[in-house]
């Protein structure tokens, strides 16, 4: 359902989408079949069309998480870690 995933982009206006699936990890593993897990190219193509539908551009990916980052085209992507009071740099 891109279409409705694309819906809820253009409603929300995030900066960032992260495309990603299901994994077969612990208990679900008893519940559903390990094909139940879409794999990266099925992601990819979801990410693509969810891509075409709102133009945000596909700008990282990551094939061992199954994950891929999209971008509305206009927030700064240099992002720089806020200084807090005793956290580790």
């Amino acid at each position: 359902y891109p279409e409705k995933y694309a819906r809820l982009v253009e409603i929300s206006e995030p900066d960032f989408v992260e495309v990603k699936g299901y994994s077969w990890v612990g208990r679900s593993r008893e519940r559903l079949p390990r094909s139940s897990q879409p794999t990266i190219d099925d992601i990819r193509e979801f990410a693509y069309t969810l891509s075409e539908l709102t133009g945000y551009e596909i700008i990282d990916e990551v094939p061992r998480a199954r994950v891929v980052l999209l971008w509305n085209g206009t927030t700064p992507l240099e992002l720089r870690p806020r200084d807090i009071e005793g956290a580790k740099k």
